[in-house]
């Protein structure tokens, strides 16, 4: 793939994640047990398919983190031709076969995917609860931090630190025993000398997704001492430094874009910050549906989810769930730190799963504290 196509891809401020490189913290995914966190749903879907999403999202409720998943709403007119382009790109990354026509489309109507009502049905059946933003997701994220419904969000679009955003989590791998990096604003102010206010001047003058072009003549580092020079805290401030050095032209966009950044969302959804039950049916007829697979794959899949369940909160209804065997897995991430009760801190469960006339046999890797919820394990001699 090409640079270009590769930036088309890039969601938010160009290089504003690299200028709070000094904030940045390096987090384990098990560190983030018990967290409820906004996950934008763009960031993990415009670079890959539905089934990589389900993976993904399976991998972080089994380690103990509750993402409440955040949709894309109505796309303002500003962006809609970034938008489009974004979604052309992300179609030629996964290797989509698209018509011009469809191309066409795109531009004039981004936010109509054809997959969101599959991504919705997706959610249900996985217990994952969501929301529907009127507008953008990040945005729409930062407002559930700031209400302390949420511990932190998951995104890959800076934007989000333009909204005020407290706690970010990006480059996050889901896989067991990895980490990510995270941007708490306290080190942002701190470390790199940017406050919320900085931040959206910054963005606005270097370009961002409401003013892509952002201010002729401008680079991040111009734009960085220009926002430190001026010690932005306020409104007016703000307003008057970006009015020196945008074009006449753009001064209405930029009054769009401080709107955006700097109110609240309108929100008339209930806020469910708690997993549900997996859906077995309803999982069973998408992965038929969707994914072509036989009904044995498709409760392989949804298994490791009503596992976890059963662990955690007990029986699930049409379900039996066996406990087989259990051993310690010798896989360096797993095998090399041990508890102070002398247990291995992960065991790898061979299970039974039953589902009306179905049984399949599975194997899952874990936490001994976990496991220790509905069994006991007896201490390494």
């Amino acid at each position: 793939m090409g640079r270009t196509l590769l930036s088309s891809l890039k969601m938010g401020v160009m290089g504003l994640w690299g200028a709070v490189a000094a904030a940045e913290e390096v987090v384990r995914l098990d560190d983030l047990n018990g967290l409820v966190l906004a996950l934008d749903a763009m960031t993990w879907l415009v670079k890959s398919r539905l089934r990589t999403l389900f993976y993904r999202l399976t991998n972080l409720i089994r380690a103990g983190v509750v993402p409440l998943v955040v949709l894309d709403g109505k796309v303002s007119e500003w962006k809609l031709p970034l938008m489009g382009k974004r979604r052309w790109a992300a179609m030629l990354h996964q290797k989509c076969n698209i018509s011009l026509a469809r191309k066409k489309a795109m531009y004039k109507a981004p936010t109509g995917r054809r997959n969101d009502r599959v991504l919705i049905e997706l959610l249900q059946s996985m217990g994952v609860p969501f929301m529907q933003s009127n507008g953008e997701a990040e945005k729409l994220c930062v407002w559930l931090e700031q209400q302390k419904l949420v511990d932190g969000i998951i995104t890959e679009d800076s934007d989000v630190l333009l909204y005020g955003a407290q706690t970010v989590y990006r480059k996050l791998s889901t896989a067991p025993g990895s980490s990510g990096l995270r941007y708490r604003s306290e080190n942002v102010r701190e470390k790199c000398g940017l406050t919320h206010h900085s931040l959206i001047g910054l963005g606005v003058l270097v370009g961002c997704d409401l003013l892509p072009s952002g201010a002729a003549g401008i680079g991040l580092k111009k734009a960085l001492k220009l926002v430190h020079d001026a010690a932005l805290g306020e409104e007016r401030g703000l307003r008057e430094l970006l009015h020196q050095h945008v074009g006449q032209h753009q001064r209405k966009e930029v009054n769009v874009a401080l709107t955006e950044f700097l109110s609240s969302p309108v929100v008339t959804d209930f806020v469910q910050t708690e997993l549900q039950p997996p859906d077995t049916p309803m999982f069973m007829t998408l992965g038929t549906k969707c994914w072509h697979l036989s009904k044995e794959k498709s409760l392989s899949l949804i298994a490791p989810l009503l596992i976890r369940w059963y662990l955690d909160i007990g029986d699930i209804p049409g379900t039996d769930i066996t406990y087989l065997s259990c051993y310690e897995p010798h896989d360096k991430v797993f095998g090399s730190t041990t508890s102070s009760d002398e247990l291995p801190m992960y065991l790898k469960i061979s299970w039974s799963v039953r589902w009306q006339d179905l049984e399949v046999r599975v194997k899952t890797v874990e936490a001994t504290k976990v496991f220790q919820q509905a069994y006991t394990v007896k201490p390494r001699q």
